[in-house]
């Protein structure tokens, strides 16, 4: 009896997130408060904790008087997105210590989008800064929950460091965080990987310790689709784990260019109780340039760039 009634809510669930996908492209698919069960990631929390302090909210900060600071405030700022850490070892506490603060006073699930390379220097020093930044990391986190996206291996890395050094470093990390973290819960960013061939995500996944980890992040930065990344998780092994995309740039897919001008905002949050589905939202900030190429020719990598902010969202759905 207990099975049917719960097979009868997934329906009853799975027809609710149709109507609203339908209905919002813009924004959150289901309002999880209202879902009949538990939402993968927030939980009760029911939602994410917005970054006041994330580039575009610093733009505005700062350019209060432009034509373009309301739509950055209402459409960007306004979305929960992950807090970007690129801190070292020493400024790691500093740097998270405000955002989870705030997601704590406003009983928000806490997610930050955690770049163990920037942290530790890309492995031009000694592999135990990882190991270091990671227990930094972790015990700024503390006894709190958290969700960490952990970036490490990313391509402007892999001529820093040796062959397989990677999973080595990877598992290092991530028993750093959880020793230190008690309640961390732990996505790891396999989008470089997964753009290539989703087999080397499988094949990678075998060399880690899996059971330390909630799931896989893909499509961090990158602008493949909704139906491109469920094609690609498709053929990735992933027993257990939640496969997470960022749809901040998946609004229109295609090729992974550097900063595409025909790239366009998918909806910042789209969730699923279907432990096998996609689970979607903005992990990066849109707007954010790739460098100087594409459509910010004359922007740094990092930086905030209002008029790509706008050319996206002027080309999402509606």
């Amino acid at each position: 009896m207990t099975v049917m009634v719960r097979r009868s809510r997934r329906v009853a669930l799975a027809a609710l997130v149709a109507a609203m996908v339908a209905g919002c492209s813009d924004g959150t698919a289901i309002d999880p408060a209202a879902s009949p069960e538990p939402i993968p990631l927030v939980g009760a929390k029911g939602d994410f904790a917005i970054d006041t302090s994330n580039p575009a909210a610093a733009w505005v900060g700062r350019n209060q008087g432009s034509p373009l600071a309301a739509t950055v405030r209402d459409r960007v700022v306004g979305r929960p997105n992950a807090h970007l850490v690129k801190a070292t070892e020493s400024g790691v506490a500093a740097d998270v210590a405000p955002y989870l603060d705030a997601a704590r006073d406003t009983g928000k699930q806490a997610i930050l989008l955690a770049d163990a390379d920037a942290g530790a220097a890309c492995g031009t020093i000694s592999p135990v800064a990882y190991s270091s930044w990671g227990s930094a990391l972790g015990a700024a986190v503390g006894g709190r929950d958290v969700i960490i996206v952990l970036r490490l291996g990313g391509a402007a890395c892999k001529t820093a460091r040796p062959a397989g050094e990677r999973q080595r470093l990877t598992d290092e990390v991530v028993s750093n965080l959880r020793a230190t973290a008690g309640k961390v819960r732990i996505i790891l960013d396999v989008s470089d990987l997964a753009a290539q061939e989703p087999a080397m995500v499988t094949r990678f996944l075998e060399t880690v310790a899996v059971g330390k980890l909630t799931g896989i992040a893909v499509n961090v930065g990158l602008n493949a689709g909704d139906a491109e990344v469920a094609a690609m998780v498709s053929k990735i092994q992933l027993g257990h784990l939640v496969a997470l995309q960022d749809s901040s740039r998946s609004g229109a897919g295609g090729e992974n260019s550097c900063n595409r001008p025909e790239a366009r905002v998918g909806p910042w949050l789209t969730l699923n109780p279907d432990p096998g589905a996609v689970q979607r939202m903005w992990l990066t900030t849109p707007g954010v340039s790739d460098g100087p190429c594409g459509a910010a020719p004359n922007s740094t990598a990092g930086e905030f760039v209002p008029e790509l902010a706008t050319l996206l969202l002027d080309k999402q759905r509606r």
